[in-house]
């Protein structure tokens, strides 16, 4: 499966094992990354919402294609 993302600069695609629900959540509810993460990785992260149970992970795809 393949998710397109347009940036300013390209048009690139992310190939993802799987596509789960689709969620509306609130921006309201709209959290920095969890700091239990390691820093590496929280870099490639916008934030989080938090799920029961868990989290929804919001990437940065910017930083990721840097």
């Amino acid at each position: 499966i393949n998710i397109i993302i347009n940036t300013p600069d390209d048009t690139v695609s992310f190939m993802v094992d799987d596509i789960g629900e689709v969620l509306q959540c609130s921006s309201a509810e709209f959290e920095p990354p969890p700091a239990h993460f390691n820093a590496h990785i929280r870099a490639f992260l916008k934030g989080a919402y938090k799920l029961d149970p868990g989290f929804l992970l919001v990437l940065n795809t910017l930083k990721i294609l840097d």
